[in-house]
């Protein structure tokens, strides 16, 4: 039984990887097709299970936190006077410790969300395909 066991370890790390693969051809690149199309539906459904969009706009307009629209790659003031990029790790870090950077002009209101790896992936994904 045990050697049987250990004959199915190679198996299911194979079916593991491929799994984690996917199985179009676009690599997995924002720029593709699949994958990351999924994961901006996946990060627009966990957004509204959430309910960010009762504080944060997809349109630019104004709410109790910043919009959305646009904010991939921009430059944010926040409130103590610095000048960041709202890159990968700053979007990340504002869903998993909100209070780390406060962006001017808006309370200090989010809660902290317990997301997975993969949940921060996919709201990434939905925040960057609102440029």
């Amino acid at each position: 039984m045990k050697r049987a066991l250990l004959a199915l370890v190679p198996l299911l790390v194979l079916t593991g990887v491929l799994a984690a693969c996917g199985g179009d051809d676009s690599g997995g690149s924002a720029g593709g097709t699949g994958g990351a199309s999924s994961d901006v539906e996946a990060g627009k459904q966990l957004v509204k299970d959430r309910g960010c969009p009762s504080c944060h706009s997809t349109n630019g307009a104004r709410g109790t936190g910043p919009t959305w629209k646009g904010l991939y790659g921009s430059q944010v003031e926040l409130a103590d006077g610095t000048t960041i990029t709202a890159d990968d790790l700053y979007i990340k870090e504002s869903m998993t410790d909100p209070s780390a950077k406060i962006v001017k002009g808006f309370p200090n209101a989010m809660p902290r969300f317990n997301l997975t790896p993969e949940e921060q992936d996919q709201i990434l994904a939905y925040i960057k395909s609102l440029a």
